[in-house]
């Protein structure tokens, strides 16, 4: 099945996708309780307890944990959601969701076949490493990068398939900023 002209054809399989993603890991992970280490990493805001520290820790860094990018998230989560476990879990399976569909959308541009690209991300969104990154919250800096990879990775394909030196110039910039957040 190639690509075709009308848009929804495309985004259709991964639309399912997802959903079908999203309604059987929330169904079985949806409720599950805060463990111990995502736990501390949401009660002390990812390390940043307000706007003042997040910008004096990531400009001077301090301690052990240098992941920026996912402690943020976590700071994030914790303003957004408080302790509430549905929240923080629904929070984390929509990271994991966007990055399959730069999975999917990806996976299109390399085969340019929707079906494959369809089973590309459907093997990834149900492997056992996604299962894993599910039931373990703490792993948030993990979920995130990969994220930040499938983003890489499309747009890498994107700017590839494009001419010019404005977009030589923008490929530079927003790989570099992905890969940078991949890394933190």
């Amino acid at each position: 099945m190639t690509i075709p002209q009308n848009r929804l054809h495309i985004f259709l399989p991964i639309i399912i996708l997802v959903s079908l993603f999203l309604t059987f890991f929330w169904a079985q992970f949806g409720e599950l309780l805060i463990l111990i280490e995502a736990r501390d990493y949401i009660k002390y805001g990812g390390w940043f307890n307000d706007y003042a520290s997040l910008v004096e820790n990531c400009l001077i860094p301090s301690g052990q944990n240098k992941r920026y990018v996912s402690m943020f998230g976590f700071y994030v989560m914790k303003n957004s959601c408080g302790y509430s476990a549905v929240c923080i879990n629904t929070f984390q399976l929509v990271i994991l969701s966007l990055a399959g569909v730069f999975l999917y959308l990806h996976s299109l541009q390399l085969f340019k076949n929707i079906l494959m690209a369809t089973l590309i991300a459907a093997l990834w969104l149900f492997s056992l490493p996604a299962l894993d990154a599910i039931a373990w919250q703490a792993v948030n800096h993990d979920k995130m990068a990969a994220l930040f990879v499938f983003i890489t990775l499309f747009l890498s394909t994107w700017f590839v398939e494009k001419n010019g030196r404005f977009v030589i110039f923008l490929a530079n910039v927003f790989i570099t900023l992905f890969l940078i957040l991949a890394y933190n």
